[in-house]
C-alpha cells in the first residue's frame, strides 16, 4: 500500500514537472519490447506513440525520431541499457504532422533487484531555439562570408572526420580559378569577389548531399565528395564542376583547373589524400587552362623515392640562372630597413621558386620563436600555422632537428615517415609536401632555418639557398644586435624598466595624442643617496628593485619607467578612472608594507597630457614625501630594516672573518693581528669594501697578542 502511495507520489511529480516544462516523456520496457511517449495536456496523461516490437523490429527511432539521427538515438538507448545510469542525446523529434524540431532527451535505466536493466524512463523538451543560435555561431566560426562555403580550417575538419568514416568511393577535388589575378587587375575587386561568390554557391550546388565545398583561400577551392560507383561517376563529377562553372559570366572567360584524387577503397590519412590533389591541380595548371587532372595520371611519371629522402644541396642547377637570382637577392638583403631587405628578399627567392611560402625562423633571446614570412594568396593557412607554431615555441623541437640536416632539399615529404617522423608530420601539417631549406648558425649555435616551402620550379638551383646563407645570417645578428642597442639605450640597466630617454622616444612620437585616457603615477624611494652613502649601494639597489618589481607585478600591461635615480613612473594608457584609483588605493597599502619609506602622487585624465600630468603627480609626490618625513619616522624604518637585515646575515653565515697580520717594523716579528669582517652575497660573492653593506668599509674587533 505505502509502495503504490509512493509511487503515485512519484507520477504525480513527474506530470507536473512536464506539464510545466512543456516536456514529453518517453517509457521502454525491455521485457515487452515496448516503447510509449506521452505528453501531459490539461492534467492527464496523452498516449502519442505506442510501439510495440521496438528492437525487434529495429523502430529505434524511426517513428518519432528524424530518420538523420536515427542511429544516434540508437547509440544513445543502447547505451543506456547497457548498465544503470544516465544518458543525454540531441535528436531531432518529429510528432504528428509537424516539421521535426531539435529535441535533448534524459534518459535513465532502471534495474531489478538482480542488478538486470529492464525499464528505460525519461524526458525530452524542445531545444530548437538553442540549436539555432549554436548553429548561427558555428556559422560564423566555419563558413567563409564572401562565399557561404566552408572556410579553410573548417573545412579541413570536417573532410578529415568524413574520410574516417567514409565506407564508399570519395573523391577529393582541388580547384583553382585561372588568372583570377588579372580578372582582379583588369576587372575590379568587386568583380573578383562576384566571381568567388558565385564559384562558391555553384560548388555548392553541383555537390549537393554528396559532399562538402570548401574555400583554401584566395581563389582555391575544394570538394569532398563521396558515393560514387565507379571512376567513370568520379570524372564525370569533375566534368560537371567545370562546365557548371562556366555559367558565370562577366567580361573575361571564366576557366578552372581542377585536380582530384580518387579515394578506390583505400585507407588514407587526411593529409595524404590531400597532398595528392594538391599534386593533381598543381599539374592542371601547369599544363593550361581549364584542365582536369588526376593524381593517378601522374603518379607513373613521378621520379621512384630516393633510399635518402634528404638529399644535400649541390651546385647542379643552371649557373647564369642561380647567378641572376643571387644578384637580386644580395642587392635586396643590402638595402637600408633589415625589415624590408629581408622581406624583399623572401618575395624574390618565392617567385623564382615558385613557392608556396618562404620562411624564416630565428633565434633571439635564446629560443627561435621570432619568424619572418611571406606567402602566396593562396598559402594563407599555411602562414598562419607557420607563424603561430613558431611564436609559441611549439616548434622550436622540428626546427632544431632541420637544423642539424644542414643544407637541404626534400623533393617529397612522405619519404621522410620512416626516417625523420618528427620533421615529417609537421610539415604534413603545414600542408607542404616539398621543401628546400639551409641552417644558419653563428660559430656552433643555431641562429635559425630559411624554408621555402613547396617550391614548384628551380628546385635543382636551391645552391642559391646555400649562397646567401652567410650573408643572411650577418644580416640576423646585425638586426640583433641593433635591437639590443636600442634596448639599452631606451631601458634601465638596473630594473629593466624604460628609462627617461625612453620616455622621451614617446613623447617625440606624439603618441600619446592618440590616449583615450591616461592615469600617471609616480614613486620616489626617500632618502636613497643616504641610504647609498651610509649603507652601500647594494643595499639601494635592493630597495630600487623591490619597488621596481611590485610596480612590475601591478601594473604588468602598462608602461614603467625607472626616469630618474629614485623616482619610478606608472604611464596607465586608457585606464578607467574606477580602476585607476583601486589600483592606486591597492599600491598605498602595498608600499606602506615595505621596510623603508617610498612616497607617491598620481594623476588620471580624461584628456591626457602627459607632461602636465607628470607634473601634477610630482606635486602630489612632494607632499607625500614631506609626511612620510616628519619627525624621524622614516630613518627609523630605515635603521630597523637595517639592522633586520645584519641579524639575518649574521644567522646565515654570511660574515666572514680575516686576521690581518701586525708586524713590528723594527724587528720584522709578528706581534698579534687586526680582525677584518668582509660580507658573502649571494649573487656577488664576497663584497668589495666600497660596497660593504653594513658600514663604512670594514668592521674591525680589535687586536690580540
Amino acid at each position: 500500500m505505502r509502495e503504490q502511495k509512493e509511487q503515485e507520489k512519484q507520477n504525480e511529480l513527474l506530470r507536473v514537472v512536464a506539464e510545466q516544462n512543456h516536456e514529453r516523456l518517453i517509457e521502454y520496457d525491455v521485457k515487452e519490447d515496448r516503447a510509449v511517449v506521452y505528453a501531459i495536456e490539461n492534467d492527464r496523461f496523452e498516449v502519442l506513440f505506442d510501439i510495440e516490437d521496438y528492437v525487434k523490429k529495429n523502430h529505434y527511432g524511426s517513428v518519432f525520431i528524424d530518420p538523420e539521427d536515427k542511429k544516434v538515438f540508437r547509440r544513445a538507448m543502447h547505451a543506456c541499457l547497457q548498465k544503470e545510469g544516465t544518458v543525454t542525446v540531441d535528436v531531432r523529434y518529429c510528432e504528428k504532422e509537424n516539421q521535426p524540431e531539435w529535441y535533448r532527451f534524459y534518459l535513465v535505466s532502471i534495474a531489478e533487484e538482480d542488478g538486470k536493466t529492464d525499464r528505460m524512463v525519461g524526458r525530452f523538451c524542445c531545444v530548437q531555439q538553442e540549436k539555432a543560435i549554436t548553429e548561427r555561431m558555428r556559422r560564423r566560426a566555419e563558413i567563409d562570408v564572401l562565399t557561404n562555403v566552408y572556410n579553410h580550417k573548417a573545412f579541413e575538419e570536417y573532410c578529415a572526420k568524413e574520410l574516417a568514416e567514409c565506407t564508399t568511393n570519395a573523391l577529393f577535388v582541388m580547384l583553382d580559378i585561372d588568372d583570377f589575378k588579372m580578372i582582379n587587375d583588369t576587372q575590379g575587386h568587386a568583380v573578383g569577389d562576384m566571381v568567388l561568390s558565385q564559384t562558391g554557391s555553384i560548388l555548392s550546388e553541383v555537390t549537393g548531399d554528396r559532399g562538402i565545398v570548401g574555400r583554401l583561400g584566395g581563389d582555391e577551392f575544394a570538394v569532398f565528395a563521396s558515393g560514387f560507383q565507379n571512376s567513370v561517376e568520379m570524372e564525370e563529377f569533375c566534368v560537371s564542376l567545370r562546365e557548371n562553372l562556366k555559367k558565370i559570366i562577366f567580361d573575361m572567360e571564366y576557366s578552372v583547373s581542377i585536380g582530384a584524387a580518387k579515394l578506390d577503397g583505400r585507407r588514407i590519412s587526411f593529409p595524404d589524400f590531400y597532398y595528392e590533389a594538391d599534386r593533381a591541380v598543381y599539374a592542371a595548371k601547369r599544363g593550361g587552362k581549364n584542365r582536369i587532372v588526376f593524381y593517378d595520371q601522374i603518379k607513373e611519371n613521378q621520379e621512384p623515392e630516393t633510399a635518402d629522402p634528404v638529399e644535400p644541396i649541390l651546385a647542379q642547377g643552371n649557373e647564369k640562372s642561380m647567378l641572376r637570382q643571387l644578384r637580386t637577392c644580395m642587392e635586396a638583403l643590402g638595402r637600408e630597413g633589415i625589415g624590408d631587405a629581408l622581406m624583399q628578399t623572401f618575395e624574390a627567392l618565392r617567385q623564382y621558386f615558385d613557392a608556396d611560402c618562404v620562411v624564416l625562423a630565428y633565434a633571439k633571446e635564446g629560443g627561435i620563436r621570432y619568424v619572418e614570412e611571406c606567402h602566396r594568396d593562396t598559402a594563407q593557412m599555411m602562414a598562419r600555422l607557420v607563424t603561430e607554431e613558431i611564436e609559441s615555441g611549439d616548434a622550436e623541437g622540428v626546427i632544431q632537428e632541420i637544423g642539424q640536416l644542414g643544407d637541404v632539399v626534400i623533393p617529397d615529404i612522405k619519404s621522410l615517415r620512416e626516417s625523420h617522423p618528427v620533421i615529417y608530420e609537421y610539415l604534413a601539417e603545414l600542408r607542404a609536401w616539398s621543401a628546400a631549406g639551409i641552417s644558419l648558425y653563428t660559430g656552433d649555435h643555431l641562429l635559425g632555418i630559411l624554408m621555402v616551402l613547396n617550391p614548384h620550379r628551380h628546385l635543382e638551383e636551391a645552391d642559391v639557398l646555400s649562397m646567401l646563407g652567410t650573408t643572411l645570417a650577418a644580416r640576423i645578428e646585425l638586426r640583433n644586435l641593433q635591437e639590443q642597442q636600442e634596448y639599452d639605450r631606451t631601458h634601465d640597466k638596473l630594473t629593466n624598466l624604460w628609462n627617461r630617454e625612453g620616455l622621451s622616444v614617446m613623447a617625440r612620437t606624439g603618441e600619446d595624442n592618440m590616449f583615450c585616457s591616461l592615469g600617471v603615477i609616480t614613486t620616489d624611494v626617500i632618502h636613497l643617496s643616504e641610504i647609498n652613502k651610509q649603507f652601500g649601494y647594494i643595499s639601494g639597489n635592493r630597495r630600487l628593485m623591490e619597488v621596481a618589481d611590485l610596480l612590475k607585478s601591478m601594473f604588468p600591461n602598462y608602461r614603467i619607467y625607472r626616469y630618474d635615480e629614485d623616482e619610478m613612473l606608472v604611464l596607465c594608457i586608457n585606464i578607467k578612472r574606477q580602476e585607476m584609483e583601486q589600483q592606486v588605493e591597492n599600491l598605498q597599502k602595498r608600499l606602506a608594507g615595505l621596510g623603508f619609506g617610498v612616497a607617491m602622487g598620481y594623476s588620471w585624465s580624461a584628456h591626457p597630457q602627459t607632461r602636465s600630468q607628470i607634473a601634477e603627480a610630482e606635486v602630489l609626490m612632494s607632499n607625500d614625501k614631506l609626511k612620510l618625513m616628519h619627525g624621524t619616522t622614516v630613518m627609523k624604518r630605515m635603521e630597523q630594516s637595517v639592522i633586520d637585515e645584519i641579524n639575518d646575515l649574521m644567522e646565515r653565515g654570511r660574515y666572514l672573518v680575516y686576521l690581518q697580520p701586525k708586524v713590528d717594523i723594527h724587528t720584522g716579528r709578528t706581534e698579534g693581528a687586526e680582525a677584518l669582517i668582509r660580507q658573502l652575497d649571494d649573487e656577488l660573492g664576497i663584497v668589495g669594501t666600497g660596497d660593504v653593506y653594513s658600514g663604512a668599509g670594514t668592521l674591525q674587533s680589535g687586536a690580540y697578542d
